[in-house]
């Protein structure tokens, strides 16, 4: 496993970090703002969980509204 993050190299380990938060901190971003109608914050929820790197990058783009 070590050998793993040695051949990454700090910006494939600081990518890897971003690529594992986002989806995180899109779904804390979903739960904070809960004005939004539940049938657009349900369909958000979905295509993150389904689809996590695309489906958040999306949701910063198109979904904050």
């Amino acid at each position: 496993m070590g050998a793993f993050f040695a051949g990454l190299g700090i910006f494939g380990i600081l990518l890897l970090l971003v690529a594992l938060l986002l989806p995180v901190i899109a779904l804390i971003d979903i739960y904070r703002k809960r004005e939004d109608s539940t049938g657009k914050t349900l369909l958000w929820i979905v295509i993150i969980i389904c689809i996590p790197y695309l489906g958040s990058v999306l949701y910063f783009l198109l979904g904050r509204d």
